[in-house]
């Protein structure tokens, strides 16, 4: 076997032994820990299976003005995304298309978290803690853009309409200070920060937890609980799931 291969073999036994500890330290950790993972499933189901009255009215006033202009749907979508559209004449039809957009962005978004919050809970059970750092400060910025869009329905539509990387790069820079804005009223931006200083940069932070000296010689570990100190594995654990709480 080679060495991705005894990787993967570790990570196997570590999730299934750091289970059984983390309910030895407290019993509700591996049901809380579940119980997150189902939440954010159910609410992802729910959001993917809407179809409401709002969503019919806003589709059916984008055709009745595409029809008005002999224009597809798809003219009409592109019409309304641009800035060709008439402020007057098309202003109900815009604003329908914006709300249909700003819905689709935030249940995307809404299931980027759901993922985040899998990955991240699924690396502490392999003692990977600062992969999960990361997913959380992902969860922080999914968190910051959907209460963004829910204030400014046309993020939405510009999120969407991402294409290339200069187009990600401009969204970053014009978008990023309302962001973070939402970010610090929802209390994460500690979170965030912390997450990218360790998880999302080649900082020194991103080796702390697993470096070790000794004769003379370096190491830096994959599993990132000490022997010495597994008090600081379950708390990490404990503030991955409150952060779920915020």
């Amino acid at each position: 076997m080679g060495i991705l291969d005894d990787l993967l073999t570790i990570d196997a036994d570590n999730a299934a032994r750091w289970q059984e500890n983390l309910g030895k330290f407290d019993h509700a950790l591996p049901p809380l820990m579940n119980s997150a993972a189902e939440m954010y499933h159910t609410f992802a189901h729910c959001m993917t299976g809407v179809f409401d009255e709002s969503t019919a009215r806003d589709v059916d006033c984008i055709r009745r003005r595409a029809v008005q202009l002999g224009l597809s749907e798809e003219e009409m979508k592109q019409r309304l995304s641009s800035d060709r559209y008439d402020p007057v004449q098309d202003s109900d039809a815009r604003g329908a298309h914006l709300q249909l957009q700003s819905r689709m962005a935030r249940v995307i978004i809404f299931m980027l978290l759901r993922r985040q919050y899998d990955w991240g809970a699924t690396d502490l059970l392999r003692m990977r803690l600062t992969p999960a750092d990361g997913y959380r400060r992902l969860q922080a910025e999914s968190i910051g853009l959907l209460l963004t869009i829910q204030a400014e329905p046309a993020v939405g539509d510009r999120w969407l309409r991402i294409r290339t990387l200069g187009e990600g790069q401009r969204f970053f820079r014009e978008k990023q200070a309302r962001i973070k804005e939402a970010i610090r009223a929802a209390d994460l931006e500690f979170i965030y920060d912390h997450g990218s200083a360790v998880a999302q940069h080649v900082r020194l932070q991103s080796a702390v937890l697993g470096l070790s000296f000794g004769d003379a010689q370096a190491a830096l570990a994959y599993q990132e609980v000490r022997e010495d100190d597994p008090f600081s594995y379950f708390l990490s654990v404990v503030s991955y799931l409150s952060t779920q709480s915020l």
